[in-house]
């Protein structure tokens, strides 16, 4: 089934944004947020307390978390969505986070597949993957630095 051209700024848009999604996904999953929610809503300060990310941090990405919909937001607690619950956390069966995290870890030890170092001089969009078919995980990688969930 051929794919149809893109043909408004709004799917342009879709498409150059996209990535933030998954950068999100897999921040969540890194700190383990899905997990966390399965057990009941939290606030932003109590999964800080439990994750040991600075709370300023985490509610940024819980935010993003909401925006894609992997989240939900009641009276100031966070709670799974009901897709989340069912695949993200690992205390269901039907989890599929483990394969995810996998996806992010790198497959060469070779230095070439390693994104190009980040430091703070450096504006983010002069970020460039090393190998082309990296870049995914660089941006996911460049996510996690820049909030600082990763060191």
């Amino acid at each position: 089934m051929p794919i149809e051209p893109v043909q408004s700024a709004e799917e342009v848009s879709r498409l150059a944004f996209g990535f933030m999604a998954s950068k999100a996904l897999f921040a969540g999953l890194h700190v383990d947020v899905f997990s966390r929610l399965s057990a009941g809503p939290l606030t932003a300060q109590e999964l800080a307390a439990q994750s040991r990310v600075p709370v300023n941090r985490l509610r940024i990405l819980l935010h993003a978390l909401l925006a894609v919909g992997l989240v939900c937001l009641d009276d100031e607690q966070f709670s799974n969505a009901p897709a989340s619950e069912l695949f993200l956390s690992s205390h269901s069966k039907y989890d599929f986070g483990d394969y995810l995290r996998y996806l992010r870890i790198p497959v060469h030890a070779d230095h070439r597949f390693r994104c190009k170092p980040i430091t703070h001089s450096v504006p983010s969009r002069s970020l460039i993957p090393v190998e082309p078919d990296h870049r995914f995980r660089c941006q996911a990688d460049h996510f996690l630095a820049v909030t600082g969930i990763v060191h």
